[in-house]
């Protein structure tokens, strides 16, 4: 059997895709759109592990959702200077890559392969 390196803490953290991850993705997607797209690697290059766990920490803070309301209200972490891309990028992969069920549900995976396989592109 092949030892698995340790995992760092934000690579534990099961995540599940509620109304604080749900706003956490979006906006992740609506800065790196603004300002990373013609960043060469911009999903290949990692950011600094540190910086990627903090970065989760602080947006999926329960303290940000008010249930009474509903309202998310996520930190600013729209400065390049201190939060760069790569950091935004590391932390969407992370997210996703640790939810409790993939975003393309285990129910659902049968369905799409059918639909998937009815149709070929040539």
């Amino acid at each position: 059997m092949k030892p698995t390196p340790p995992q760092t803490p934000q690579q534990q953290q099961e995540c599940h895709l509620d109304e604080l991850g749900y706003c956490f993705i979006k906006r992740c997607i609506e800065i790196i759109e603004t300002r990373g797209l013609d960043d060469q690697g911009l999903y290949r290059v990692g950011g600094v592990n540190s910086r990627v766990a903090r970065l989760l920490q602080m947006c999926l803070d329960r303290k940000n959702f008010d249930p009474e309301t509903g309202r998310v209200t996520l930190p600013d972490f729209s400065d390049p200077v201190e939060w760069e891309t790569k950091t935004i990028t590391s932390a969407l992969k992370n997210y996703l890559r640790n939810l409790s069920e993939p975003l393309m549900t285990y129910n659902l995976h049968p369905v799409v392969i059918e639909a998937a396989s009815k149709y070929h592109c040539s």
